[in-house]
């Protein structure tokens, strides 16, 4: 199962997106900072509460949001659902702090 994995930090949600045929995770979803066809379809099809900022140095995706939505479960699923368009093999997100420290290797 293909599950991208999420949490919250200070303004930004940090994911890491599953790799589609081969286990693991994505170490660049975007191709880094230069714009790949995911990232241009990406930025069309973004909530208007993201702010547009991405980077996806750090084997993760991070996302700047204009307003803090953690605890808004419909602007969450929102944008979730956005990179489901754009990521379409993942089956699942699964907002785990712990987990999400822990693909990246910090414990």
């Amino acid at each position: 199962m293909k599950i991208a994995v999420y949490t919250f930090i200070m303004g930004h949600i940090l994911i890491v997106i599953p790799k589609r045929k081969a286990e693991g995770y994505l170490k660049s979803c975007f191709g880094w900072h230069s714009h790949n066809q995911q990232s241009l379809e990406w930025m069309q099809l973004k909530p208007d509460f993201c702010s547009g900022d991405y980077c996806d140095l750090d084997n993760h995706l991070d996302i700047s949001l204009n307003k803090d939505i953690r605890f808004d479960k419909k602007k969450t699923a929102e944008l979730l659902y956005s990179l489901k368009l754009v990521f379409p093999h993942i089956e699942e997100f699964k907002h785990d702090d712990t987990l999400f420290w822990k693909i990246l290797g910090i414990k």
